[in-house]
């Protein structure tokens, strides 16, 4: 719809190629109430963001921590702040959140040691729903992830 807003075109076709084989396209029609609210929106965030020059918020997403990296990686060792008090409640919740993957992770290794505990030599075992694989693997590179054995488990559907 972006694109028609600025061509001003009432239609335009997006196509693709599947495996490099199949050709298949879609005409889109111009939709003028979608094209306002996208324009609106655009214009929102250009004069409240860019104007300001007020960087989108943080999130978890990697693409905002190379943001970080990028916009401080010229660190000041004498600089010293107070963080908001917010911070503080943040800061408790981020060390529960670790404590809470921790524990989870930790639990979940339990539960594969079993599986193989239960698979011992066999490579593949079977329970409703789910076919478990147990195989060595030997690689000519060394990949301390994959080094020994690998265990696969794949849930079937019903």
């Amino acid at each position: 719809m972006h694109y028609l807003a600025v061509t001003g075109d009432e239609k335009a076709y997006i196509a693709v190629l599947i495996g490099g084989q199949k050709f298949i396209y879609k005409k889109i029609e111009r939709d003028q109430e979608r094209i306002n609210i996208i324009v609106a929106k655009e214009k929102y965030f250009w004069e409240n963001n860019v104007l300001k020059r007020v960087p989108p918020k943080s999130d978890g997403s990697d693409a905002a921590e190379r943001y970080l990296k990028e916009r401080f990686k010229d660190s000041n060792p004498c600089a010293v702040i107070n963080l908001k008090s917010e911070y503080k409640d943040k800061i408790k919740n981020y060390f529960e959140l670790k404590n809470t993957i921790k524990s989870l992770e930790l639990k979940a290794k339990e539960i594969e040691n079993n599986i193989k505990l239960e698979l011992g030599e066999a490579e593949i075992g079977y329970s409703p729903n789910y076919e478990i694989d147990w195989k060595s693997v030997t690689s000519n590179r060394f990949d301390n992830k994959r080094f020994g054995f690998v265990l696969t488990i794949r849930e079937h559907q019903k």
